[in-house]
């Protein structure tokens, strides 16, 4: 016992806070925009300013803005930024990570990517870079009314005015904030796989196909969707492939989904809601139900990036004319796969499958410190199973996130993303702005009258348990369930018709084979009624995309406790009931508890499994 080796000490990560901006406005480095001058910038009616920053000035703020690159370039959250006439959605929550804005030296004889209003041109010849911040309205603030833990999140009541309502600069160093710090290996592994100027044609046109891997709450997908930004500075269009269904970065979770993407995203994913190319249901925040199936919708989604993306320049399907003036790559696409947190036991089988499925250039592994499970247990790559592999492999260093955002757990996470996919206005197909509309809580929107026996053609339940309802019970499984709605194909399979019972639903029926479907998006059904056979039907999607709709599916997740309640509701009126309804007429929900054996919830014994599956 006397030989045995002290126990070395675990360094922790240091969490870095929030420190003060270094850029210090004042009469000869920040103006505030005329409305002409917005005009001239090509730029809304909203009020915006005008920064002069030297070389390394700092902004770190909260709130929302809109970002425009006038001169120079700028790095944001591990984003390099060249002036460009576009301009970026800025969502910055006390949530996520700060966003700390840094101006990058310049060479000061570089060409003007747009005109500046002659009163600033010889006040910004000297600069390295000029911004244009304006204020941006989209709602988003709205959602802390309806998910009450995230209230407040975009205010910051001890920052400086600078005039932009929503956007809040922090002039002094904030500890109870986490501020965004990009690693120096994910800073090298970035710039190893994005291509620069000076290589070769044959390089930049190579097929780029990266998978981040990891365990969960290492920074994985922080880092997957770092790499998609850099990538979106080089490539007209960047493919990403979501397969963690439970933490999804431009859907609500449940869906595996495939994106295209023009230009970088800044913001935590509840802020960037993206309708996916084509996309999958799998109806729970893990693959642990149905591995099988989750296997099968990441390989329909890489087939159709092979065949209809990857090496499709975007004019070739597109009646728009090819943007000369664009000097990004157009006729390859790389394609990132963000991976599931799920890495030991059956989690770390299913990483070995999709990473056979996908065969990448290049997998961005974060290392597991752990050090707990058997190495069988354990994700390994195809090259060490015997099998010949050729890709490169990076090792990141994780970062936990910070014990002050704690309290954003990742159902709570879930929860918001939900809620805020249903209180949004549209959700765009082309990276438009997200709007959100909290006037109304979903109890008192206008639904969609559906006909089901005309609008749908099946009705499938999936997950743990759904084999086991009876056609009778359909109605009363629907009523107030979170549901996918998903459109076949040509080739895809249609229902004979039904005349046994009311809805299209055979007990036990799986979902359509994803080669042949996609998911739309999703919805809350309302209410059901039986008799006139009817459905009332809450969801962002326009009729448009609903008509599409032929098949529904109804999976594990459930409707958050936030879509049930009334927001507009004081706390005193929300102790007697929802929108005017005492408790007892309320529908869904019961105030108080179940009563009664069977009332608690049952709890379960993982004692009984090895500590590596948990």
């Amino acid at each position: 016992m006397d030989d045995m080796p002290e126990p070395v000490p675990r360094r922790l990560p240091t969490v870095p806070h929030v420190p003060a901006s270094t850029f210090h406005p004042s009469p000869t480095t920040l103006f505030r925009l005329s409305a002409s001058d917005n005009t001239k910038l090509g730029l809304s009616d909203a009020p915006a300013i005008l920064l002069i920053m030297k070389a390394q000035e700092t902004v770190a703020f909260i709130g929302t803005c809109r970002l425009l690159v006038c001169r120079g370039t700028v790095d944001l959250l591990g984003t390099t930024l060249s002036a460009s006439a576009s301009s970026h959605p800025i969502f910055a929550p006390k949530s996520h990570a700060a966003p700390v804005l840094t101006a990058m030296p310049n060479s000061h004889g570089s060409s003007k990517a747009i005109a500046l209003p002659q009163e600033l041109e010889q006040r910004c010849a000297s600069a390295d870079a000029v911004i244009v911040l304006q204020e941006l309205r989209s709602g988003v603030e709205g959602l802390g009314r309806v998910v009450a833990p995230f209230e407040g999140v975009f205010a910051e009541s001890s920052c400086d005015d600078w005039g932009i309502a929503g956007f809040y600069p922090i002039t002094s160093d904030m500890y109870n904030l986490q501020a965004f710090s990009l690693p120096t290996s994910w800073a090298r592994a970035t710039n190893d796989f994005v291509p620069n100027e000076k290589d070769p044609l044959e390089e930049k046109l190579g097929s780029r196909i990266a998978l981040v891997r990891g365990m969960k709450n290492s920074g994985k997908s922080t880092f997957a969707r770092a790499l998609l930004n850099q990538l979106t500075t080089r490539y007209e269009r960047v493919a990403f492939l979501e397969c963690d269904v439970g933490q999804s970065e431009f859907t609500p979770p449940g869906l595996v989904s495939l994106h295209i993407l023009t230009s970088p995203v800044f913001g935590p994913p509840f802020t960037h809601l993206i309708q996916p190319y084509r996309a999958h249901y799998v109806g729970s925040s893990s693959p642990r139900s149905d591995p099988s199936y989750y296997l099968n919708t990441i390989e329909a989604l890489l087939q159709t990036f092979r065949l209809d993306i990857q090496f499709i320049p975007p004019y070739l399907d597109s009646t728009a004319a090819p943007d000369h003036s664009d000097k990004r790559i157009a006729d390859v696409v790389p394609l990132v796969i963000n991976t599931m947190g799920w890495t030991k036991g059956l989690g770390a089988r299913l990483m070995q499958q999709v990473e056979d499925l996908a065969t990448p250039t290049h997998v961005f592994e974060f290392a597991d410190t752990d050090g707990t499970g058997h190495p069988l247990d354990t994700f390994q790559p195809s090259s060490s199973a015997g099998r010949s592999s050729d890709h490169q492999v990076y090792t990141l260093e994780p970062v936990p996130p910070s014990s002050r955002l704690a309290q954003y757990s990742a159902p709570l996470l879930r929860a918001l993303s939900t809620m805020s996919y249903l209180h949004s206005a549209h959700v765009s197909t082309d990276q438009e702005t997200t709007q959100w509309d909290v006037t109304l809580p979903l109890c008192a929107m206008l639904p969609w009258e559906v006909d089901h026996k005309v609008a749908f053609d099946q009705i499938v339940l999936v997950g743990p348990g759904a084999e086991d309802v009876v056609p009778s019970e359909i109605g009363t499984v629907l009523n107030g369930a979170l549901v996918a709605f998903v459109a076949l194909d040509e080739s895809g399979e249609r229902s004979a018709g039904h005349t046994t019972h009311v809805l299209p639903y055979e007990q036990g029926k799986a979902p359509p084979s994803p080669f042949a479907s996609t998911c739309l998006g999703l919805g809350v059904i309302r209410s059901f009624n039986p008799a006139a056979g009817t459905m009332h039907i809450l969801t962002p999607l326009p009729a448009s995309q609903l008509a599409k709709c032929r098949v529904l599916i109804k999976g594990e997740l459930e409707l958050p406790i936030w879509g049930f309640l009334d927001h507009r509701q004081t706390d005193d009126e929300g102790t007697k009931g929802v929108a005017g309804f005492d408790w007892g007429k309320v529908p869904y929900l019961d105030w108080g508890g179940v009563r009664g054996i069977g009332g608690d919830r049952t709890r379960v014994r993982r004692n009984l499994m090895r500590r590596s599956h948990m």
